[in-house]
């Protein structure tokens, strides 16, 4: 197979009517976390009926990403209440098509975004379950500002990671 340059990446706003791809793509991607998160990630429980009517509200929206044609990754975003940031969430790329830049296309856009909007940054929550993620993210230039926890649990099971997009990185 190929692999595709930055260039190859084509990425653009997703639609209602690409629900049901989103949510193919996002299911493909959380898999390998099957059994293997405390407390499970809510990405694999979600419906078309959820995704419908939570991604694509004002503020709230949604990016495809294509390789020759094919929808291979997605990410989800929304604008922080107060404009402080814009938050990203569910980014997913089919297992099939990782370590090929295409993640990092989608945050490029997520930042884009944010910047197109006014926003200063760019935060989300990451599983520290998963510190390939993390480190990840670390590499793109996001950093960990705090540790969260899930409702019911009394340790951090997550970190919020941010970039700013204010000063140089």
């Amino acid at each position: 197979m190929k692999e595709p340059s930055e260039q190859q990446i084509k990425l653009r706003p997703a639609t209602v009517d690409d629900a049901p791809v989103i949510l193919s793509i996002t299911r493909a991607a959380f898999a390998q976390f099957q059994g293997h998160l405390d407390p499970p990630s809510g990405a694999l429980d979600e419906t078309l009926e959820k995704l419908r009517a939570t991604a694509f509200q004002p503020d709230h929206g949604a990016t495809l990403a294509y390789v020759n044609g094919e929808a291979v990754g997605t990410l989800r975003w929304e604008v922080h209440p107060q404009r402080l940031h814009l938050y990203v969430g569910r980014v997913a790329v089919l297992p099939a098509f990782r370590r090929r830049g295409i993640a990092s296309a989608l945050m490029g856009w997520a930042e884009g975004h944010a910047r197109a909007l006014g926003l200063p940054a760019v935060q989300f929550g990451v599983r520290l379950q998963a510190p390939d993620n993390i480190r990840f993210y670390e590499h793109l230039g996001y950093r960990v500002v705090e540790y969260g926890q899930h409702l019911h649990y009394s340790h951090p099971t997550f970190a919020w990671m941010r970039k700013d997009l204010t000063t140089k990185s």
